[in-house]
């Protein structure tokens, strides 16, 4: 008697992709145009917009299913809708859980909205969810498959090649992988998949020009970000909160050490790693927890053929971990260990996607806006008036000085008789010195609940403004530009 058995018969590529892009939903978005100029320096002015992106659906997380999808898709969204095909053309309501404010990694977590996530399922039927594979197992010519909804297609878009590089990260962006699948606008927030249906990534951007150069945020970032996503609605990453030298055989010598190895720390920022290590300026870092560095930062004896340096090893540190770093410091060897901590500051890089729209708040005072100094603003000034804007940026630290900047005069109103002119600081109001929006509300309402008749502005140029207070009839507030926003 013989018994046959049955061999599991290995599905194909393509069959494996039309079973995944039924966990993969268009996301269609109204909101604000961020990079309206008008808008930029008067909030007040939104230009309502939409567009759509794509996004898939992941295991469920505290009993709920959650949408993943890059957070350009759904930055200043005022509404945000999906579409799948299983629902035919039946629209659902979500809302962010949590987004990167950075855009790197260029990643968002959406739930759906109360009683929503129920009617989706009684019309869908059973939920497919993707899986993430292995980020180790990943390499250059591995066959990938893109599915999205590109340039606004009703239904979802399969596309095929290969990963064809990696760029490693460096200290103002993470690790990307490289495709040259197609990818096109509508397809950002979609999965890359592999063969055996799991997502190696978010597919996340292109190069204009080029021909098939495409990049996905890597699914070991995403797995990462997922708990702070969920529970504080934000994401962060381990940062070194530093600047770093590559090494040479003269400066090793000069540092007495006795091999050209590890990188050479210039600088230390206020908080990251290397603060929370006490690290100091010509101090040389020679490992992070396993990993070794060469005189360039790339980690030592890698074997996943490919370059891989000291910022992508600190990035996929989880938050609250011990880390362990080694240093020499006048050729002697000195090791810490520290806890893994959010850093608090931005770099002018981060603020590069910063404020979002509803954090772009300002003050309407007497036919002038003022807002918090940030890159937007200080963007549309500077193709004015370059030079003029330059001191605003902390080269050595990478960061953007703080304060608040008139970025809008109107031809009617006092402002505007008083000669102040846009891109001035705020400097000091009714002898207070005013370094926030909150801090130039509370100087101005001051003033008006002890009935003053006029109050002094200093700017930061030396120009001055004697403001009438009997012409402003009620309380200033810091303002959402959200608020003035209308379809």
């Amino acid at each position: 008697m013989s018994t046959t058995k049955k061999k599991a018969v290995k599905k194909d590529f393509a069959s494996v992709a039309r079973e995944a892009m039924k966990a993969v939903v268009q996301v269609y978005v109204e909101g604000i145009n961020a990079l309206d100029p008008q808008s930029i320096l008067d909030p007040r002015y939104n230009v309502p917009s939409n567009w759509t992106g794509s996004g898939f659906f992941i295991h469920a997380i505290k009993g709920r299913l959650h949408i993943l999808t890059n957070a350009h898709v759904v930055r200043n969204a005022r509404t945000i809708k999906i579409y799948s095909y299983l629902t035919s053309e039946e629209a659902f309501r979500v809302r962010i859980v949590g987004e990167v404010a950075s855009m790197d990694p260029d990643v968002a977590l959406l739930e759906f909205e109360e009683g929503e996530e129920e009617r989706f399922k009684k019309m869908a039927g059973r939920t497919p969810q993707l899986k993430f594979a292995d980020p180790t197992t990943i390499r250059r010519g591995m066959e990938v498959k893109a599915i999205g909804y590109p340039l606004g297609m009703d239904e979802p878009h399969i596309s095929g090649g290969e990963i064809s590089n990696f760029m490693a990260g460096g200290i103002n962006f993470t690790e990307r992988l490289v495709t040259d699948a197609s990818i096109n606008p509508g397809n950002s927030g979609g999965p890359a998949i592999i063969s055996s249906g799991e997502v190696i990534g978010i597919n996340t951007a292109i190069i204009y020009g080029a021909n098939n150069i495409g990049f996905i945020t890597p699914v070991n970032f995403v797995s990462i970000l997922l708990t702070n996503l969920i529970e504080k609605g934000s994401g962060a990453l381990t940062e070194l909160g530093g600047r770093l030298q590559k090494n040479s055989n003269a400066n090793a010598k000069f540092l007495k050490l006795k091999e050209t190895r590890g990188v050479i720390v210039t600088r230390v920022q206020k908080t990251g790693l290397l603060a929370e290590a006490e690290a100091k300026p010509r101090d040389v870092l020679i490992s992070i927890n396993k990993y070794q560095f060469d005189r360039h930062g790339l980690v030592l004896n890698e074997e996943h053929f490919r370059h891989r340096n000291l910022y992508d090893i600190v990035r996929l540190i989880p938050l609250g971990s011990k880390v362990k770093l080694k240093f020499l410091r006048n050729g002697k060897p000195r090791e810490i260990t520290v806890e893994a901590k959010v850093r608090t500051e931005l770099t002018v890089a981060e603020s590069s996607a910063q404020p979002l729209t509803n954090k772009r708040n300002f003050i309407n005072f007497q036919g002038m806006i003022v807002q918090k100094i940030h890159l937007h603003v200080l963007s549309v000034l500077s193709e004015l008036s370059p030079e003029s804007y330059e001191r605003f940026f902390d080269r050595s630290q990478g960061k953007i000085s703080s304060g608040v900047m008139i970025t809008f005069i109107q031809l009617e109103g006092q402002a505007f008789d008083l000669a102040l002119e846009v891109g001035d600081v705020v400097h000091i109001v009714d002898g207070v010195r005013v370094k926030s929006l909150d801090g130039l509300e509370r100087v101005i309402n001051r003033a008006l609940k002890a009935n003053k008749k006029n109050l002094l502005f200093e700017m930061e140029s030396g120009a001055i403004a004697c403001f009438d207070l009997t012409l402003q009839n009620q309380p200033v507030k810091v303002e959402d530009p959200f608020d003035h926003l209308e379809y």
